[in-house]
């Protein structure tokens, strides 16, 4: 009967642990801000979200030396795309001209340049285990 009641223990804690091991931790890293000013944004979408609707997770940090660094923790393993942009007058959104043209620098992931807004394509990559994206502005 031990024996048995040590099973079952055993199974019930090899569970509670690969159920806690099926996230993953995402950093994203930018580092070519071009000042220290303000903050830089970064938001992590999925393809439902991406330049649709809120980020699945955001965050908003302060840059020391040109350099950023945001974490986050409880990703489920998929596909994800990432904006991020300069917030430098701290406004809490990505300024733009009247012709439409941002006044403020941004980045996705994947790096890829294009005129215009990003695209879903262009940056969506797929996050499989712990691993650190690098944003160029």
């Amino acid at each position: 009967m031990k024996t048995l009641a040590y099973i079952v223990i055993a199974l019930f804690t090899t569970t509670l642990t690969a159920q806690s091991n099926d996230t993953i931790t995402l950093n994203v890293t930018i580092d070519n801000v071009v000042n220290d000013k303000g903050q830089v944004h970064i938001a992590v979408y999925d393809e439902n979200t991406f330049m649709k609707s809120d980020p699945i997770k955001s965050i908003a940090l302060n840059i020391k030396d040109g350099k950023v660094m945001g974490t986050f923790k409880g990703m489920k393993a998929g596909e994800y795309g990432i904006i991020v942009f300069h917030d430098m007058n701290e406004n809490g959104r990505m300024d733009f001209q009247p012709n439409g043209m941002p006044t403020e620098d941004y980045g996705t992931s994947n790096n890829v340049l294009s005129y215009g807004p990003p695209s879903w394509k262009d940056s969506k990559f797929t996050a499989t285990e712990d691993m650190t994206v690098n944003v160029r502005l």
